[in-house]
């Protein structure tokens, strides 16, 4: 199992989007109660993931939409989406254990 944990492959990615127009929905409203976006004009993904040879495999995902809030008032838990995975075969009496989750 030690092999397993230390003599993996990780990868890390960040992707960052904006479109440059302004659209509508980050210009000021009109009226006090109306709608609009109130985060930032950023898309942001963010992954890590961990993988020995099909044997071990572990990993998170962040996502969040351009226009909401991140780390701010009701969202202050950061992305809108998230997953995590965990793999784990051929391990003592453990043949494959599959964990997903997401919220």
């Amino acid at each position: 199992m030690r092999e397993r944990w230390k003599e993996g492959d990780a990868s890390f990615l960040i992707l960052a989007a904006q479109v440059l127009e302004k659209s509508k929905g980050f210009e000021r409203p009109q009226y006090p109660d109306a709608d609009h976006n109130t985060g930032e004009r950023e898309k942001i993904f963010i992954r890590y993931i961990y993988n020995y040879k099909q044997l071990l495999s572990f990993g998170f995902t962040g996502d969040e939409d351009a226009g909401e809030p991140f780390l701010k008032g009701v969202k202050n838990l950061g992305f809108d989406f998230y997953s995590f995975h965990f793999f784990l075969k051929h391990t003592g009496i453990v043949k494959h254990l599959h964990w997903v989750i997401f919220q």
